[in-house]
């Protein structure tokens, strides 16, 4: 038999019966440090600045409150993800390479693992140990044009005014 640490015991004790799923795990209720701020870090977001920009907006604004980097990052992710729709659109780039190139022999491997989503470092290191001897910047240049192009469009959101929802009711 299993024993249980009286931690445990004594946590159990105190469990909220309403919080608790059907199996009898806890249900948390996670919220972030930075939700308290959403709406300005949306605004920022929505200006166009990066989360190292954030973080530090965020710290001369408010200097008694400490904010990590990587916290920050991840909370701006998230917070993009909600904003905005990611689609992507193909290149609109001519793929074409002259015969004496360096990477003509390797073109069509490129274009397949592009397709592929493969890294460009992956596709030169794989070109490399067929031969290739050009640099990687010449791969680069090669691929990034072929790439999809990533389109941000910000979501459709209606908000609601109190008095708008009063009027639909009184009507």
């Amino acid at each position: 038999m299993k024993s249980i640490s009286l931690k445990t015991v004594s946590r159990l004790l105190i469990v909220d019966t309403e919080k608790l799923c059907v199996d009898g795990a806890s249900i948390r209720e996670s919220h972030a440090v930075l939700d308290k701020y959403k709406a300005i870090i949306q605004g920022w977001i929505g200006q166009g600045f990066k989360p190292s920009q954030i973080q530090k907006k965020l710290q001369t604004k408010y200097p008694e409150q400490s904010f990590k980097r990587t916290t920050v990052n991840d909370y701006c992710l998230r917070v993009r993800e909600e904003l905005y729709d990611t689609t992507e659109q193909p290149s609109q780039h001519n793929s074409d390479l002259d015969e004496s190139s360096k990477l003509f022999p390797y073109k069509s491997e490129i274009e397949k693992m592009l397709d592929e989503k493969v890294t460009i470092l992956k596709i030169f290191e794989f070109i490399q140990s067929k031969g290739y001897v050009g640099s990687y910047s010449l791969l680069q240049q090669y691929c990034h044009p072929l790439k999809p192009v990533l389109c941000k469009t910000k979501k459709l959101t209606h908000s609601v005014v109190r008095r708008d929802i009063c009027t639909v009711i009184w009507k």
